[in-house]
């Protein structure tokens, strides 16, 4: 897993035909924690220092 949710890999997957972009990072297992962003928002509106820091926590997805 990367070290930063800026370095994380973009995901996708689709669901009724729409395809989703997400990143996750942080330890397997527990409840995760999903951020989403506001309508028109794009993945890199999340600060990396905030997610970084839940992340070493929870499983963290962004989307």
């Amino acid at each position: 897993m990367p070290d930063s949710y800026a370095q994380a890999p973009t995901k996708f997957i689709s669901a009724a035909g729409a395809r989703f972009a997400y990143r996750e990072l942080g330890p397997r297992g527990g409840i995760p924690v999903v951020f989403f962003v506001h309508l028109a928002a794009n993945l890199d509106n999340w600060d990396p220092r905030i997610v970084d820091e839940i992340a070493r926590h929870h499983r963290s997805r962004g989307g």
